[in-house]
Parts: structure tokens; sequence; C-alpha cells
């Protein structure tokens, strides 16, 4: 506690303005506009149901995942076991965001530090908040910073863990040995890292490892369709957002700069390292490449964007021990304008519009469900004309906190339409907001299905049986 205090007095006014801001905006996207997704609603359900060490672990998920999730399920009442445990998985992602400052080693870098995680979209993520992802990246920004203090047989260790929660994040572990290898180091000591990565991989996972372990080893598909993935990737990052896309519930899914950065920021940060850093040029360069090939080859292309969140704190790292006060302009009316700036401001442009539109999920999904119990009263009134079944897809939880409503109104994608399993007619009440981009909503429309009308934000179909 008392390093926690002595950092925070280091700290430059601008640093904690920052922090204050964006505290505010955290606040306003996790607890004013607290809303689910399915795969919270789904993981809080199981998470309650579950034997303590369910093995094999669900989903894949390290047990550590299952274990925190069930612990506040069972301390907490129930009535409170959705906001505090999205109050507890936020909090993490804050104070992983904080332990940025342990990157850097003057003021002024920690200020740089900060304001460049800021323009990543991954701190105002309107996705899975509770979720395997947030836990185990949390864990890798506190191993990383553990690094730069040089506590590294802990930083192993927590590394491990992190690992341990998902899997995904195992690039990182490639990174920080690359540092180690420039580093004057013994051979004993590589084992003992090793061990220590071992160990917390173990204590994340301590009664259904050997599942987890194979699953680090596995890979799926063949080497053609890893190359038809990368070309794809390719694709993705020169010609970003040709099209606005969607998950079936409204998760942002371009690309991997969805919850990361815009390539050109990578770009940046990797041309800093060539110029005033070349070893960690290398170690970066390595970590990039081989995050590439464990995301394509090990999970069948490309992945969803937060496969690739374990780029953010590592780039973060590599950006706070850069020279970001190298001069770009040779002018005496932009001497001020350092590389650290310039990466900052490029980051921000970019990202800028991903962030306001994740903000503006949140509080559109939010106000969907304070609004409901008005809109649904307009459609009885002017809609509900015969004595159909009334299927609802608005907010996720209006029904019940742990019902996961894609399965309620029983509708499958069937290739590129819906397909109706009631086998018979019914009303079908969905929000707007599922057809903004491009998700499996607009499919309905492909059908002979009708749409009735509109009340408030709720759109109105007549779904037909086949």
């Amino acid at each position: 506690m008392k390093i926690f205090l002595n950092t925070i007095k280091e700290l430059t006014s601008s640093t904690k303005l920052l922090l204050i801001l964006y505290t505010l905006i955290a606040i306003k996207i996790n607890f004013i506009d607290f809303s689910l997704t399915p795969d919270e609603i789904k993981f809080l359900a199981w998470a309650k149901s579950i034997q303590w060490f369910q093995t094999p672990s669900p989903e894949d998920f390290g047990q550590l995942y299952w274990l925190f999730l069930k612990t506040i399920s069972t301390i907490v009442p129930s009535f409170l076991y959705a906001e505090v445990a999205k109050i507890i998985f936020a909090g993490l992602l804050y104070l992983g965001l904080f332990s940025c400052v342990y990157y850097a080693d003057t003021s002024k870098l920690k200020l740089y530090c900060i304001a460049l995680a800021l323009t990543s979209p991954l701190f105002y993520w309107s996705g899975k908040m509770i979720g395997p992802e947030v836990l185990s990246i949390s864990i890798v920004f506190f191993g990383l910073a553990l690094h730069s203090v040089n506590k590294n047989k802990l930083s192993f260790l927590v590394i491990g863990l992190a690992v341990g929660a998902k899997l995904t994040v195992l690039p990182v572990l490639i990174y920080i040995l690359i540092n180690k290898l420039f580093d004057h180091f013994k051979i004993r000591d590589l084992f003992i890292y090793g061990l220590l990565f071992c160990l917390g991989f173990l204590i994340a996972n301590p009664t259904d490892n050997v599942s987890l372990i194979t699953r680090l080893i596995e890979t799926r598909g063949d080497a053609s369709q890893s190359l038809l993935y990368s070309f794809k990737w390719v694709l993705s990052v020169i010609n970003f957002r040709p099209e606005h896309k969607m998950t079936w519930d409204l998760i942002p899914h371009n690309s991997f700069q969805d919850l990361t950065f815009f390539w050109f920021t990578f770009v940046l940060i990797l041309f800093g390292a060539l110029l005033t850093n070349k070893k960690l040029f290398l170690s970066y360069i390595v970590f990039l490449i081989f995050h590439l090939i464990w995301v394509i080859k090990g999970n069948s292309g490309a992945g969803f964007p937060w496969y690739w969140m374990s780029l953010v704190p590592v780039s973060l790292h590599v950006f706070s021990n850069l020279n970001l006060g190298l001069s770009i302009f040779n002018n005496r009316y932009f001497s001020k304008i350092n590389l650290g700036i310039i990466i900052i401001l490029c980051s921000f442009i970019q990202s800028s519009s991903v962030i306001v539109a994740q903000i503006h999920q949140k509080q559109y999904q939010k106000q969907n469900i304070v609004d409901f119990g008005e809109d649904y009263m307009c459609f009885l009134k002017n809609y509900k004309l015969d004595d159909l079944k009334v299927m609802k897809r608005v907010g996720f939880e209006e029904e019940s906190r742990f019902q996961l409503p894609m399965y309620e109104y029983v509708m499958e994608p069937t290739g590129d339409k819906w397909k109706n399993i009631l086998n018979e007619d019914f009303y079908l009440l969905i929000s707007s907001r599922f057809f903004y981009g491009d998700t499996f909503s607009q499919n309905i429309l492909k059908n002979r299905n009708k749409l009735l009308g509109r009340c408030g934000d709720i759109l109105i179909f007549r779904i037909y049986s086949e």
C-alpha cells in the first residue's frame, strides 16, 4: 500500500486528471449503464451451478476464472451477484491500466503511457467484461509491471497465472523471455523462470491442467486454411473497416484493432524501437509474429477481437521504454512534438470512432431495458391481435438474469438465413439496435416474416413457421 501511495504522489497532475476522467467514463459504462451481454449471463449462471474445481473446465477457460466467479456467487447475495461481479472485473481492468505507470521510469513517461493506453478501445469495451479475457489480461498487466521493476521470478509466476486463466495470452511469455535473454542471466535462472511459469499455470488449474496443456499444443485446421486466414488478416489491416461488422450480441467484430490499437500505432512503436532500442525492437517484433501465428493456427482463423488483447499491455510496455522525447520535426515551431506525442495523437485519431461506438452501444442497451415496459404496453395495445407467443430480444436480461434469450425465441441460423424451429407463428419483439451494422438479426428480413410496426425502440415482427 505504501508503494502504491508513493507512486500516486509521483504522478503529474496531468496523469491524475487523465485517470480521473477515465474513472468517470468507466463508472458510466459499467455501473450507470449496467447491462449484460449473453456470454456474461451464461458465465454467471454456469459459475453458480458448477462444482468447485469442475473438471473438465467449461469452455476451455482456466479453473481460476470459474473459481473466482463461483467465490463471488457464494459470498454475495444472489440479487447483487451480477452487479458485484461487474464491479470486480471492471476494477481489475482499471488496476491493470494503473499498473502501466510502473512500466516507465519518469513522471513524463508515465503520463505518456497512460495517455496511449486510454486511446485503446480495450478500456471502453462494451462486450463481456465478466469474462476470462479481462481476468487474464489484467493479470498480464500486473506481470509486466513486476517485470519492469525487476521482480523477475514473481513476474513469471504471475504470467503463468494469466496463461492458466486464458491460453490466448501465451505470447506474453515469449516477450519477457526474449527480454531476459538480452540481460545477463544464468541457465539456472532461466530454468527457475520456467518452473515458476509452470507453477503459476498449475495454480490456475489445480485439477484440470492436463486438458489445458493439451489445448496449448493443439492446432486447428490445415496449413492451407492458415495461409488463407493469414491473407484475410493482412487484408483487414490494409483495408480497415470496409464494412461495420458486429457479433450476434453486438460486440464489434471487424479485426484485432477493435480491442487493441490501430495497425499504424504498432508500426510507429516498432519504428521508435528500431531507432532507440534495437533489443526491444527484436523482442517486440518476435512477439507480434508469434502472436499472429498463435491466434491464426491455434484458433482456425483470425479469431475474435478479444483473442488479441495481450497486444495492448506488451505494446504499452515497449512504448514506455522508448526514447519518447526524440524530436520528430527539426523546426523550432514544432520542437515539442516528439515521438511519444506523435504515437499518442495518431492512435487517438484512429481509435476514437471505435471508442465512441462502444460507449454508445452500452448506453443504447441500458436505455432499451429502461424503456421496455412502456414499449411493451404499446405493443399489447396496438399490435397483439391474436394469441400467438411473444418472444423478446431487447436487453438480454429483462426476462431473467440467467437465461439466454437467443435460445428463448428458438430461431437458428441455417446458412445465411434464420429458421423458425418452434413450428408455429410468433411475435418477435426486437430492439432496433440489433440491426446496427451487419448482424445475424438482419437475416430475418430475408424470409417471409412481416414487420408489423414499431413501439419506441422495439420493432415488432410476425415470424412465420416453416
